[in-house]
């Protein structure tokens, strides 16, 4: 089946390839349901938005809602709330609502999505697994989240993250560097819908005056990208020059606040 709906996309017959996958899952049921077979429907779908890729077909928002309410209802637990297909049924809920053709409002699409989100982070939260993937969810999560707006459950995702750092007493320097970076979200966050509590978070930020260059070059790189990005990026090798660049994050901040 994945062979043929490959071939007919090679061919550029993406339309059809997307009728052969739906037409297998239309005839089968429960257990019968080859997990790969409704992802690889999803990602087709998805990759239709680039048609310079497959050369024919168009994204199709109502095509996006059905695939991402059948993935709901057909993969098990462990799958669907594995961080791939969260990513996937999140793009999918956005498409569902972008373009001429959209079948629901965005504010529909991302109360759907924080659904998804606090699903899945209840599920690793029931099973114990609060491992590196649960981080990863936590801060990929709070950044999307912050992003479009939806600010108090980012707030309540960021606090969750303070309290597993604050937990760990490893690797206190990192540590310390990567809270600095979540406080400034979480004042972000705040900043939407609570100045006061913004504001008095803000107080826990360090004074520039107390990190060194590299720190403050390394806490400005990952602000925007989340605390995870600090373990993967690393100290700087050579230092950005930052004596000519303004105030400090934590004024930048504050200046924001009161505006």
């Amino acid at each position: 089946m994945l062979l043929s709906a490959a071939q007919l996309i090679k061919e550029k017959n993406i339309d059809k390839a997307v009728l052969l996958l739906e037409s297998y899952l239309s005839n089968v049921t429960g257990n019968q349901v080859d997990a790969e077979i409704p992802l690889a429907l999803a990602q087709i779908n998805l990759r239709r938005i680039s048609a310079n890729h497959l050369g024919t077909g168009s994204p199709q928002p109502k095509n996006a809602l059905n695939v991402a309410q059948m993935l709901e209802n057909i993969l098990p637990q462990h799958l669907i709330h594995s961080p791939g297909v969260l990513s996937t049924r999140i793009a999918l809920y956005l498409l569902a609502s972008s373009g001429e053709n959209a079948v629901q409002t965005r504010p529909d699409s991302m109360k759907q999505i924080v659904n998804c989100i606090e699903s899945t982070l209840h599920y690793y939260e029931e099973l114990g697994e609060q491992n590196e993937i649960y981080s990863h969810l936590l801060d990929n999560c709070a950044g999307f989240l912050l992003q479009q707006g939806e600010a108090k459950l980012a707030a309540e995702i960021l606090e969750k993250q303070l309290a597993r750092l604050e937990s760990n007493v490893s690797q206190e320097k990192q540590n310390s560097l990567i809270k600095q970076v979540l406080v400034a979200r979480l004042v972000r966050a705040y900043a939407q819908f609570d100045r006061p509590k913004a504001e008095q978070t803000c107080k826990s930020l360090q004074a520039k005056e107390s990190l060194s260059e590299a720190d403050v070059d390394t806490l400005e790189t990952t602000f925007l990208y989340g605390a995870k990005s600090l373990k993967r990026l690393g100290k700087p090798s050579e230092p950005t020059d930052i004596s000519d660049k303004g105030k400090s994050k934590r004024n930048q901040i504050k200046k924001n606040i009161s505006k």
